[in-house]
């Protein structure tokens, strides 16, 4: 079943994210969450089953000076480790293509680290194609 996260999934969201590489504790992700959630540019589903939180996703949607249409942006996406290629991460990003439709997108993109090649062909099976390099830099704390 796919479904909207609340807080009271921060802990599943904390594991999940850790898992791809982001170690996250539970105050931080129910803290990241309370920023996000109430924002209507956000969305974050998961994926569960009997219970048990098996991957999320989320995206936001804005203005973009390229197109004109809105854009979603995958911000993040994971599968626990234990039950990837069963097709959870397909239902999700098909549940985000829908998602970002009702929010008015009419383009979604994705970023991946250069080192996950898995996950980019996860993303090319999918339609996904690749369209550029990200850079990023830290900034200093104000």
């Amino acid at each position: 079943m796919i479904r909207e996260a609340t807080e009271a999934d921060a802990g599943a969201l904390a594991d999940l994210l850790t898992q791809l590489g982001y170690p996250t504790t539970l105050e931080q992700a129910r803290a990241r969450l309370q920023r996000i959630l109430p924002d209507p540019a956000w969305a974050t589903l998961l994926f569960e089953e009997r219970g048990r939180v098996l991957g999320f996703g989320g995206i936001q949607v804005c203005a973009s000076y390229e197109h004109d249409t809105s854009v979603a942006r995958i911000v993040a996406m994971v599968v626990d480790a234990a039950v990837r290629r069963r097709g959870v991460g397909a239902e999700l990003v098909a549940a985000l293509e829908r998602r970002a439709v009702t929010m008015g997108a009419g383009k979604i993109v994705v970023t991946s680290a250069m080192r996950r090649e898995d996950a980019h062909a996860f993303y090319e099976k999918l339609g996904y194609g690749r369209t550029g390099l990200r850079f990023g830099k830290a900034l200093p704390s104000s």
